[in-house]
């Protein structure tokens, strides 16, 4: 949730497209969030998906090598331990090339061909996929519908420093005031 926290103090243009996703969804499945209601937000999805590649909760991934390889013209023997940097290799990964692999574009995962596997793994992946996977992309999708619908973030710190070993986290705490709005986007009157 701070990663789209984060993304939402980046990108507060962004914000304006999620809440207009947000009043579609109103329109056509009212305001309660439906599995098929979540459904018919791809840009909501975009927003979790893209903050996740940018910023994985979990960068790196200690595993221990079963066999011996060679890796960027290292040899790595068996039982070395290994690391696997996710927030690098999700980032820098080639089939991001054509679509600005540094830059934040949740559209990206709009797209046809947006599927792509293991270049996107914040949830691990094979047999060590986490369970919580699904129930986690439905939470934070939740969590940025309710926000763009109810409330008008301020960002209280805009220079945010954070740290991503061992979890990404704000080093400050990510001070922000809520203010409630109205679902139409109107602030209430006082």
């Amino acid at each position: 949730m701070l990663c789209l926290l984060e993304e939402m103090r980046k990108h507060p243009e962004g914000v304006q497209a999620l809440r207009a996703e947000q009043a579609a969804v109103i329109a056509e499945h009212g305001e309660e969030l439906t599995p098929t209601a979540l459904a018919a937000m791809p840009l909501a999805e975009g927003w979790v998906k893209e903050s996740m590649r940018r910023t994985p909760v979990v960068p790196i991934v200690p595993r221990t090598a079963i066999q011996g390889f060679e890796v960027g013209g290292f040899w790595v023997r068996p039982g070395q331990p290994v690391v696997a940097g996710l927030r690098s290799t999700m980032q820098l990964d080639p089939r991001f090339e054509g679509s600005k692999p540094l830059a934040f574009c949740p559209e990206r995962w709009m797209a046809p061909e947006a599927s792509r596997d293991a270049a996107w793994m914040p949830f691990g992946g094979g047999p060590r996929l986490c369970l919580g996977n699904l129930l986690s992309m439905a939470e934070l999708k939740i969590f940025l519908a309710l926000l763009t619908r109810r409330y008008d973030v301020e960002f209280l710190d805009h220079a945010e420093a954070w740290h991503y070993i061992p979890l990404a986290r704000p080093l400050r705490g990510m001070p922000i005031r809520l203010r409630p709005r109205h679902l139409t986007g109107k602030a209430p009157s006082a």
